[in-house]
């Protein structure tokens, strides 16, 4: 890559970083022994070269929940590049959290809530270059979509929702009835379905269903979080446990009672 050119001028073709220094030029006498020669003169290539990354974290790092993790980011160029970290175009500095140190940033006392982009930005009056990791918690599920309290009339099917995330994503749901689980519940067990995403179907529902149901999703990462919701069952009045002989002594009064329940409750 490098010729003279023009007789007495050095030519370097396609200049590289590595071509930076000092160069010297003297003329040769073939009469006089090299060592003789004081006439040279020295000149100094600076080479001005834009920001290059030359060691970068993964594009996607996984960290426990609870833990902590370093991202390393390495840059070259000239003048010198500056390195710096920023997470959703904030630029981060050391705190309690955070620890950035020669192009290191070090995430402390991971949560869910530090998931996503982080930038590694270098940058000189040459240019800038970027390079974004996304950072991936390994922690238990955070349920986002709650059950809510819901009201039907009886054998009508009823549904709770119920929606969580986590990584690793491979969620399992299952629901309670109070303190049972729904399929351990003879009269219930064949009657309800719970569906991939969390949802309980509850089919042709009885008065009996009626109560706290609650939604428990587990990925076998730390404790599963939980979340209730109540199902009112509607119902026509109805008479329940009447006594087909009342026996009255004779001579007193007799009162013949009516046990009734419904669901609005009513009144005789």
């Amino acid at each position: 890559r490098a010729s003279l050119h023009d007789k007495a001028s050095l030519r370097i073709e396609q200049v590289r970083s590595e071509d930076q220094g000092w160069y010297e030029c003297k003329v040769l006498m073939l009469d006089q022994q090299y060592d003789t020669f004081h006439n040279g003169s020295w000149v100094h290539l600076t080479v001005n070269a834009p920001p290059t990354f030359t060691e970068t974290p993964p594009q996607y790092v996984e960290a426990k929940e609870g833990g902590s993790i370093t991202l390393t980011c390495m840059a070259f160029g000239n003048p010198k590049p500056t390195v710096t970290w920023l997470r959703e175009g904030e630029l981060l500095g050391g705190s309690n959290k955070y620890r950035v140190s020669d192009g290191s940033l070090t995430v402390m006392s991971i949560s869910r809530d530090d998931r996503g982009a982080y930038t590694c930005r270098a940058y000189s009056i040459q240019g800038e270059a970027v390079h974004t990791t996304r950072l991936l918690v390994q922690g238990p599920p955070f349920i986002v979509s709650p059950p809510e309290n819901i009201t039907v009339n009886i054998s009508q099917d009823a549904m709770f929702t119920c929606q969580a995330e986590a990584y690793p994503g491979n969620l399992t749901y299952t629901w309670h009835w109070e303190e049972d689980n729904v399929y351990f519940k003879n009269d219930l067990k064949l009657r309800v379905r719970i569906l991939i995403d969390g949802t309980l179907i509850i089919f042709r529902v009885k008065p009996e269903d009626a109560g706290k149901y609650t939604c428990i999703p587990s990925n076998s990462l730390g404790r599963s979080p939980s979340a209730s919701a109540y199902l009112t069952v509607q119902y026509p009045a109805r008479v329940v446990n009447m006594p087909p002989i009342i026996y009255v002594p004779v001579g007193i009064h007799g009162y013949i009672r009516c046990p009734v329940e419904a669901q609005p409750p009513v009144s005789l």
